[in-house]
């Protein structure tokens, strides 16, 4: 209980809105291990997954929307998406009334249960759910026509498996969007505190990356950026639009 109420007060200091990592501390009542979340990011998603939706919802509203209208003008009813970290499906299930099939993957197999079961009520078949980590290479019987890879890049332990798995996948030409926390944009004395949250198991593991590393990265692996957006201030979130180059 005294440490739970004390990273309560750190992270209350860090940031006013500090999103899932106030959520997790405030209403999940799971015994404390220290670095467990750090080191298995999967027991914080399992965690929160009952009620992601409803939290984000709320929180991110309009970032969520500005998010799936610049998204839908790049992709096609004849299109196949492969969806990285795919959480609970708030924007995949958005997309998928505008494409052909979309292979939609997440470690946290929480997650993915809440998503087939929104799928099922929905009545959304043209959807593949995989419990598996991003960085593990999939079998691409033909190549995607778009990857999106929505918060996730900043979790990431091994992002240039990532990046690789992404260009393998996505065909030449083919568009990879991405959604991103940029926590190495904050103030140097709120990442020392943030990284202090991450010792006592408050968040899983995080990568605290700017925007122009962000594009950095994306760039080394043969994308051609074209489109650049500030979906949230709080923590800030970008999106990146990218062209894979063509052979």
């Amino acid at each position: 209980m005294g440490r739970t109420f004390f990273i309560r007060i750190l992270i209350g200091f860090m940031v006013e809105d500090f999103s899932w990592y106030e959520y997790y501390i405030k209403e999940k009542n799971i015994p404390w291990k220290w670095g467990v979340i750090v080191k298995d990011g999967s027991v914080f998603w399992n965690s929160v997954a009952k009620n992601y939706d409803e939290y984000t919802k709320e929180r991110y509203k309009q970032a969520y929307e500005k998010l799936l209208l610049i998204s839908k003008k790049y992709v096609k009813k004849t299109d196949r998406v492969l969806d990285l970290g795919c959480g609970t499906g708030l924007i995949t299930f958005q997309m998928a009334r505008e494409v052909k099939e979309i292979v939609a993957i997440d470690y946290s197999v929480n997650m993915i249960e809440v998503a087939k079961m929104k799928a099922a009520y929905g009545g959304i078949s043209n959807i593949t759910f995989c419990v598996e980590k991003a960085e593990k290479q999939i079998e691409v019987y033909e190549p995607f026509d778009v990857v999106v890879a929505f918060n996730l890049l900043c979790y990431l332990e091994n992002p240039e498996e990532v990046y690789q798995q992404i260009s393998r996948a996505l065909k030449p030409g083919g568009i990879f969007i991405s959604a991103t926390d940029c926590l190495g944009n904050e103030e140097p004395w709120l990442r020392r505190m943030m990284k202090l949250s991450l010792v006592f198991g408050a968040a899983p593991l995080i990568r605290f990356i700017s925007t122009s590393k962000l594009e950095e990265e994306i760039q080394a692996h043969q994308f051609v950026i074209f489109e650049r957006e500030k979906l949230y201030s709080n923590p800030p979130n970008y999106l990146i639009v990218a062209e894979k180059a063509s052979n």
